[in-house]
């Protein structure tokens, strides 16, 4: 069987929980929706991806409230992810702000993302980890922009923490607002790094001495021009400028 691509985009799209000897299972809460949702048969046909960059069209053959299985056809010869390893950090914001910087930027493209607790970040009331519901929301996000690899979404990390285990040999560009200097167009030129960490900080932004340090471990910071964006603004922008002047929207 040899489906058109036209034909494989307009499929469903479904991340396999694991895949054994040309099966593809299905997590209950997938089963659910094909059953519930789409009304599915057995015998209908699906996209599955295996979450590292494998991509099949896959045929439903056993489906109840549990799990779904089906069985692996054909592998399709696509590729949409990022060449670069795009690691997103934000400053934790307040309120649901997260989400939406987690959604959006799964669809541009983000291989990893760090909430990080900085010097200005206002911790809410009760447990900060809301990495469980941000892994969630970036799984469906995937699906919906047809990913082929699942975004990770880490658990909250202190900024000295990130400073001391980022990869020196990654490029790490932080936004900041009160550089004057660096701009994106200049760092970029000629870099061949296959990691890339970009920084944004909260509401109130980072402070000099935060700045300073991070310059010290090798982070170059960058401004996002004239205006101040907000906090889950300026992630998204960031990402998006990078992306595009390394070539990755070709």
């Amino acid at each position: 069987m040899v489906l058109r691509l036209c034909e494989v985009e307009k499929m469903n799209r479904f991340f396999a929980e694991k895949i054994i000897s040309h099966q593809a299972v299905l997590s209950s809460e997938d089963a659910h929706h094909l059953r519930d949702v789409l009304r599915a048969k057995l015998g209908d046909r699906f996209e599955i991806c295996d979450g590292c960059g494998k991509e099949y069209i896959a045929k439903l053959t056993a489906l109840n409230k549990q799990e779904a299985v089906l069985e692996l056809e054909e592998e399709v010869a696509v590729d949409r992810e990022c060449q670069h390893n795009f690691v997103l950090c934000q400053g934790v914001p307040k309120g649901r702000k997260l989400e939406d910087v987690v959604r959006h930027a799964t669809e541009l493209g983000m291989r990893e993302f760090y909430p990080v607790i900085t010097e200005r970040t206002q911790l809410p009331r009760g447990d900060v980890d809301k990495s469980e519901r941000l892994q969630r929301i970036a799984d469906e996000a995937a699906k919906q922009s047809k990913r082929q690899k699942l975004p990770v979404i880490h658990n909250p990390v202190t900024m000295s923490w990130l400073l001391q285990t980022a990869e020196p040999e990654a490029l790490k560009i932080v936004a900041w607002e009160e550089e004057t200097q660096n701009t994106l167009q200049n760092i970029l030129q000629g870099n061949c790094s296959a990691k890339v960490y970009l920084f944004v900080g909260p509401e109130g932004g980072l402070s000099a001495e935060e700045v300073l340090q991070m310059k010290e471990q090798g982070w170059i910071s960058v401004t996002l021009g004239k205006r101040i964006l907000r906090t889950e603004t300026a992630p998204l922008a960031l990402l998006s400028a990078v992306s595009f002047a390394l070539g990755e929207w070709i």
